[in-house]
């Protein structure tokens, strides 16, 4: 990586180079300078690829870069793939050009997957017959080619004769199976996939194998994305992460679907402080911010992030679904964003204390937190619900929504909770949720009358000694973790730890990838089962061990079973990673893939030498002083595809060594970030010299660890 003002090469000559990740003001690749037999991909810049009109292209692969123009001025061009790499166009122009490509035509790639790195050209394709040798062309750029370099592509394949490959590489790959096998995910506005590659609004991902995630980030100049939406479609939507902006999306498992994303802008922004704000007197800015939540609704419009400094919100009440509210929400599009996270941030309900011992809490005086009335794309991140209550429901009254969601009830499902707590001081006639969507939510020790939700969805959530755990009737789960929950009602189908995968008969009930421990009783109809052996790595949590079935228990998604609903509603597992996935088939659980099991999905040996090295249930490793943890592979060889980062925690006064074959480094307090790229020969030690150093889960609001990319 180079960071340049007049391009990354600057009137030299680069053959055989991957060029990648730099980023100039003018000339992305370079300035005035020949490439041959290059791959260029995944570089910014303010102009174009290249700049200036002596520089020369012959034979290269220029992929997914981010510049204003693609190639718009070149001496030479012959033989290139250009495609996806500007916000102008795709195109090169140039004095001399001949046999070059865009990288897609009609809708068709000619390289495959390069999202995920992959640029050989699809058999059959115009790529794969368009080149021809360098041949003589009235030009002197192959001068500054030596004699020895010509005529070979970036692998050193030769390219002779006509109908050649355009491009870096003249290997090429069928499609069956391959490139176009799935449609995919468009999207509306250009975004940058994976952490590199720029698509233009309307073009495809095709993915190499099925099931695959793409990390997706909006590529804005100004703004902030709000949610992708996908209603026109589907009738859903996908939120990104608020502080990044990216999200994890999956194409579908079909052929004949496109999931279609259109961005939404974020209209502006709130700020809220349950302590220091004020409703009167403030006037929503981060110096002068408001104070209840439903200030946050009534001054702002629809798409606006609204930002809660920590603190209790406990303050407000409006009437809506035959109860109190903290916040009513009547068809306003709003994000609320606990921005320090559940553990600091709190909204509580009210309850009423003249209710009987049955229904703890509930009765006509008591208030839930959350109404909304209709469809907007609205979502509470980052909170902890406590002390939430319904009104009372006496033996022989009819049910009524006074009686249901006491912590939110929605008439809609278009209500996401992602990363939030529900305390179990929250407690209901009916339910805790009723037409909502819970993402990466954790709900511990909740009472015999809180059934969590009704005609919601579940994803990557963790339930513990939650008495009646169910998502009643039109509801969804995927990738959740139940444990010692007493009752699972109505028709479920777990696609978890057992060895046969029984399918649902309705795709609008079921839980898919899941795992359900413990259950005093259950009722699944003729569709589900229940397995009672995930083998989890301690008495609590979500972990499951190495030897676990539920990391080979569940099958491919398909159109056939839960595959035609999983790509809509998937994201991340509960630690904030990308799922995993063994042989096609997603792990089950919330926490698809713990430390250990990073490793040992890379198939590679964690050794312990002092038995000393522990993970928590939330994923965390400790390295106490004096200790060290060893990854290797078992041949002795760690060969990581790609490399990895690992991200720790070094305490006040603390220090820790890493070793990787001649790289070896200490690092003190604070929070570091360590790349290990492709190696062989070679063992990764981390020991701890003073204090005790972690290497943290990914949960929002901690630290982060490892990640593969």
């Amino acid at each position: 990586m180079r960071l340049s003002y007049w391009g990354t090469i600057s009137c030299g000559a680069a053959i055989r180079t991957l060029v990648c990740d730099n980023e100039s003001a003018y000339g992305a690749a370079g300035r005035q300078a020949t490439f041959y037999s290059c791959i260029i991909t995944r570089n910014r810049g303010n102009e174009g690829v290249t700049y200036g009109s002596e520089s020369s292209l012959i034979n290269c692969t220029v992929v997914g870069n981010s510049t204003v123009y693609s190639v718009p001025s070149v001496r030479v061009g012959r033989n290139n793939i250009v495609a996806l790499s500007c916000s102008t166009g795709s195109d090169i122009g140039g004095t001399t050009l001949a046999n070059n490509v865009r990288g897609q035509i009609d809708g068709i790639y000619q390289t495959i997957a390069p999202a995920l790195g992959d640029f050989r050209v699809i058999a059959g394709s115009v790529a794969a017959t368009a080149g021809s040798s360098d041949g003589a062309d009235g030009s002197d750029c192959y001068a500054v080619i030596p004699a020895e370099y010509r005529n070979l592509d970036f692998h050193k394949n030769p390219i002779s004769g006509s109908g050649i490959c355009a491009g870096a590489l003249q290997e090429t790959v069928a499609t069956a199976g391959g490139a176009l096998q799935f449609h995919g995910i468009s999207a509306t506005s250009q975004v940058i996939v994976n952490g590199w590659r720029s698509i233009k609004a309307g073009t495809y991902l095709f993915p190499t194998s099925y099931p695959v995630q793409y990390l997706v980030e909006a590529q804005l100049s100004t703004g902030k994305i709000y949610a992708w939406d996908t209603s026109e479609e589907h009738g859903d939507f996908h939120l990104p992460e608020w502080n990044t902006g990216a999200v994890y999306l999956m194409p579908p498992p079909s052929q004949s679907i496109v999931m279609t994303n259109t961005m939404v802008l974020a209209a502006g922004e709130l700020w809220l402080d349950p302590e220091k704000g004020s409703d009167t007197e403030g006037d929503g800015t981060e110096e002068h911010p408001y104070e209840t939540l439903q200030k946050g609704v009534s001054a702002g419009t629809d798409n606006t992030f609204v930002y809660c400094k920590k603190g209790t919100y406990s303050k407000g009440s409006t009437s809506g679904g035959g109860i109190g509210n903290r916040v009513h929400l009547n068809w306003a599009a709003r994000r609320f964003v606990g921005v320090d996270g559940a553990s600091d941030t709190f909204i509580d309900g009210a309850s009423d204390t003249t209710t009987v011992d049955s229904q703890p809490g509930c009765g006509p005086a008591a208030m839930r937190a959350i109404y909304v009335n209709g469809a907007p794309i609205t979502s509470f991140e980052g909170f902890t619900f406590r002390n939430c209550h319904t009104d009372a429901k006496g033996s022989g009254v009819s049910e009524s929504a006074g009686h249901r969601g006491c912590v939110a009830y929605s008439s809609s499902a278009n209500v996401m909770f992602s990363d939030c707590v529900i305390d179990a001081t929250c407690s209901a006639a009916a339910n805790a949720f009723l037409g909502c969507r819970l993402y990466r939510c954790v709900a511990t020790n909740l009472p015999y009358a809180v059934i969590p939700a009704q005609n919601t969805s579940l994803i990557s959530c963790v339930l513990e000694n939650c008495r009646h755990a169910t998502s009643w009737q039109t509801g969804r789960g995927f990738h959740c973790t139940m444990r010692n929950s007493g009752t699972l009602a109505w028709n479920y189908a777990c696609i978890g730890a057992d060895s046969d995968n029984i399918r649902p008969t309705s795709e609008s009930v079921y839980f898919a990838g899941s795992i359900m421990h413990n259950f005093s009783s259950y009722y699944a109809g003729t569709t589900g089962y229940i397995r009672d052996n995930p083998l989890f790595t301690s008495a609590a949590g979500a972990a499951v061990r190495r030897s676990s079935p539920a990391f080979t228990c569940g099958e491919i998604p398909t159109d056939s079973n839960y595959g035609a609903q999983y790509y809509k509603y998937v994201g991340t597992d509960f630690y904030g990673r990308p799922l995993t996935f063994v042989d096609g088939k997603p792990v089950a659980g919330a926490d698809t893939l713990g430390v250990f099991e990073m490793f040992a999905h890379r198939r590679l040996a964690v050794t312990d030498a002092t038995c000393n090295v522990t993970e928590t249930s939330d994923g965390t490793i400790s390295v106490p002083q004096g200790h060290a943890l060893s990854v290797a592979a078992p041949t002795g060889t760690l060969d990581v595809p790609g490399g990895l980062v690992l991200r720790f925690v070094v305490p006040s006064g603390g220090r820790l060594a890493v070793s990787f074959g001649d790289d070896v480094r200490e690092f003190e307090e604070g929070e570091h970030e360590y790349r290990l790229e492709s190696s062989s020969g070679m063992t990764l030690t981390m020991s701890s010299v003073a204090g005790t150093s972690t290497l943290c889960s990914l949960k929002k609001g901690g630290g982060f660890v490892i990640m593969y990319y």
